[in-house]
């Protein structure tokens, strides 16, 4: 069995709410898969607790609850759910306008950086081209 849960004749016996020797006949004829292992008291069968639940034995179920206790825990269930996803919702919304504001004030640095360093390159041009034109050959040797 996947889960390793095994029973006893008596365990499953008390599970099912039937006497031990019902759950021994079912094994004999098939109808329960066993295994005989050596126990404290010499060989005894080893029942799956997926055996458990056949066509003709199927565990106890549990008491049911009225509907006016499962609707108030389905209310309660679903109120808390609704509360919580808010909370996420508003921890991520504040995280993401953080990051924006963050990023705004990024591009307005950039902003500012890049106008100052057009106005340095607008400077430099101006300067390049303002440059004193010395007077020619002639206008030297003859002034």
């Amino acid at each position: 069995m996947k889960d390793g849960i095994f029973y006893t004749v008596e365990e499953a016996a008390e599970k099912l709410k039937v006497n031990p020797e019902t759950i021994r006949r079912r094994i004999r004829k098939g109808k329960l898969k066993a295994q005989l292992i050596h126990g404290d008291r010499g060989k005894q069968y080893s029942i799956p607790a997926g055996e458990l639940i056949t066509e003709e034995a199927t565990l106890i179920p549990e008491a049911k609850l009225p509907q006016s206790i499962i609707d108030q825990i389905a209310a309660a269930n679903t109120k808390a759910m609704h509360d919580t996803m808010t909370a996420q919702f508003a921890a991520q919304e504040e995280k993401y306008a953080s990051a924006m504001r963050s990023m705004e004030n990024e591009i307005k640095s950039l902003r500012n950086e890049m106008i100052a360093i057009q106005e340095e390159h607008n400077t430099t041009i101006h300067l390049l081209t303002e440059q004193k034109k010395e007077p020619s050959f002639w206008k030297k040797w003859f002034s």
